[in-house]
């Protein structure tokens, strides 16, 4: 715990919460300023101060009073204006109300309400004694929360938040994932108070625009999973206990990916609770065990189809169902066994195939002959590899193959290769309209 002369603001001889008023019209800044001198918060007083186009860090803020007209609220509520403002005061937490000289539309309000910077507004021409009251005490109520987190971890509300910040800052980049404070308040907000630069990489945010807005991250998980996401979290703010969860995100530019993420909670005051945390990108690790469970259904596949020839068994109906059941299990959208000919040209031979899907043996009569499958006897697939497309926008392909695959919607693939004996008789693909994602059963990534 902190000693008496780390508490700051809120020891013995600190006699007055500070609040700095940000703006003109000198009328409305006279009358918040009669207001604030009969409002007091743990039995300290509440002082207005004037930052005349200057902000000094003289003071510890816990709370700004912005004016902005109609003219000039775009600027007046963009992430770099309420950043400025924080860096020049020296305070992460700082309470932001906004005093609104105008009416405020139904789509400005939105924009107020949903921007994790704005702890409330105010319309400018509503002002009075009780109103104002209740914003300083629900945003001071608020601070103190933040304070008494870093007084149970031993640090100074009154120190030099930056400098801490960019020591943290220092040592979370060696950490290969995202380092992050999630706090929920008495107010039933979510907010990050720390992440680390990793979030660049990972979510393709800034710093800045998640400390901003909570809901840039989560609006990124997958819908499927965003309900359970939320309700790990409720049980561990109801429980204190930790959460462990792994889910997909699609990032701002398109890239689906898997993260992995790894929280405790400590209590915050009566009501807050911070989670400290850490969010891993394990894309790479899901590819390769989702890639093994594919490759061995479809491997299972591939002898069901070889047993049942040996058994002589019609060969079409073999070929029919196994299509059919792989499709199921895989829930792709194309699937397709094509055949080798004596020249290692050839053709397929059966598909099973959504209603949006492009008929392979329609196309051709279903002969298809690849010049290097043939110059090399049937190329990688003579020794048994298996070929794994994730993303065909994302592969280095020839012209051809990029606009055949395009032409039949093919986004990613997985194709086997089928042997009688010792010989390769032909192939075993899959194809899906989307990049490989999710879990079997859904869909393959």
């Amino acid at each position: 715990m902190l000693d008496s002369e780390d508490k700051g603001f809120l020891s013995d001889n600190k006699k007055d919460w500070y609040i700095l008023y940000i703006g003109d019209y000198s009328q409305i800044f006279l009358q918040i300023k009669d207001y604030c001198e009969n409002i007091t918060f743990q039995g300290k007083s509440c002082y207005l101060l004037n930052h005349h186009g200057r902000i000094s860090n003289q003071y510890h803020i816990p709370l700004v009073f912005i004016i902005i007209n109609e003219d000039d609220k775009e600027d007046k509520i963009s992430k770099v204006f309420f950043h400025k403002i924080r860096k020049k005061i020296n305070s992460l937490f700082v309470k932001f109300v906004i005093l609104f000289n105008g009416e405020v539309s139904e789509n400005f309000r939105d924009k107020l309400l949903n921007n994790e910077a704005i702890f409330d507004y105010i319309e400018v021409k509503k002002i009075n004694f009780q109103i104002i009251e209740n914003k300083i005490i629900s945003a001071l109520k608020s601070y103190f929360e933040h304070y008494q987190y870093l007084s149970y971890q031993n640090l100074s509300i009154n120190g030099d938040f930056w400098g801490y910040e960019n020591q943290l800052t220092q040592i979370t980049s060696l950490i290969p994932g995202m380092v992050f404070q999630l706090t929920y308040n008495s107010q039933d907000k979510y907010f990050f108070t720390f992440v680390s630069q990793a979030v660049e990489d990972i979510f393709e945010f800034t710093v800045e625009d998640v400390l901003n807005n909570a809901k840039k991250i989560f609006s990124l998980v997958d819908p499927r999973e965003i309900n359970e996401l939320n309700q790990v979290i409720t049980l561990s703010r109801k429980y204190y206990t930790s959460f462990n969860f792994d889910c997909q995100i699609i990032t701002p530019s398109g890239k689906h990916k898997y993260i992995r993420i790894n929280s405790s909670p400590q209590k915050l005051g009566s009501q807050g609770i911070i989670w400290n945390g850490i969010v891993i990108d394990v894309t790479i690790e899901k590819q390769r065990e989702i890639a093994l469970r594919e490759n061995a259904l479809l491997q299972r596949a591939v002898n069901s189809i070889m047993r049942k020839m040996r058994e002589s068994i019609d060969f079409q109906v073999i070929c029919d169902t196994t299509t059919a059941e792989v499709r199921n299990l895989l829930n792709c959208d194309h699937v397709a066994v094509y055949q080798f000919n004596e020249d290692w040209g050839g053709e397929f031979v059966s598909e099973s195939a959504n209603n949006s899907s492009v008929s392979l043996i329609e196309n051709n009569q279903g002969r298809w002959n690849d010049t290097y499958i043939q110059d090399n006897q049937g190329g990688r697939y003579r020794y048994g590899d298996i070929f794994t497309i994730h993303d065909i926008d994302q592969e280095n392909l020839s012209p051809c193959h990029r606009e055949i695959y395009q032409y039949f919607k093919i986004k990613s693939l997985c194709v086997v290769p089928i042997f009688c004996g010792d010989k390769l008789w032909g192939l075993l693909g899959s194809y899906f309209h989307h990049s490989f994602r999710g879990s079997l059963g859904k869909y393959i990534y």
